[in-house]
């Protein structure tokens, strides 16, 4: 995985840079999310990951199956991540996209795993905190996790608190291994 966000940073970097130049973030995350259909249908994927594929046919033939929602520069991308065998990690250059975009609009992602359902009081309480940590306006996502035990996990970028007994727990038992 951590390889993966590494190939498709300057992709996605690039093409973040580009978008912001014309104004078009928008369509370009459009043009992404059709790439991500396009490469990750079973047969084109297969066809991506083959060593012995010819990268002018790999591309070829996305650009064939999208001929009619690509644009040129899209196409021009589909070449360039061919050409040098990265269109497996279109998705991760999506993911990477939507993130750079994410930032440039004060907006942050985070995710709340907790034991048990939390009640609206404790998600006001979670919101107000990270909004205030980050000075933005957290986007939450809320899971339940029984495996947790009790407590919970919040992830916002690279940061994680694990505050779940689970956790709590495997700590102690790797404490009294020793």
């Amino acid at each position: 995985m951590a390889e993966s966000q590494t190939l498709a940073r300057p992709y996605a970097e690039a093409v973040y840079g580009l978008a912001r130049e014309q104004g078009s973030v928008d369509a370009w995350s459009g043009q992404l999310s059709e790439l991500v259909s396009i490469t990750t249908e079973s047969q084109v994927a297969e066809l991506i990951n083959n060593p012995s594929a010819p990268t002018n046919v790999v591309a070829g033939v996305v650009n064939s199956i999208g001929s009619s929602v690509l644009t040129d520069d899209a196409k021009r991308l589909v070449d360039t991540m061919a050409a040098n065998r990265r269109l497996s990690v279109v998705a991760e250059v999506k993911s990477q996209f939507e993130a750079l975009r994410a930032d440039d609009e004060g907006r942050i992602h985070a995710s709340v795993t907790s034991a048990v359902a939390m009640t609206a009081d404790q998600q006001a309480a979670i919101k107000k905190a990270l909004d205030a940590k980050w000075s933005a306006n957290v986007e939450i996502t809320y899971s339940v996790d029984a495996a947790l035990i009790g407590g919970a996990v919040i992830k916002a970028r690279d940061w994680v608190i694990d505050g779940s007994v689970a956790s709590q727990l495997n700590k102690l038992t790797a404490v009294i291994a020793q």
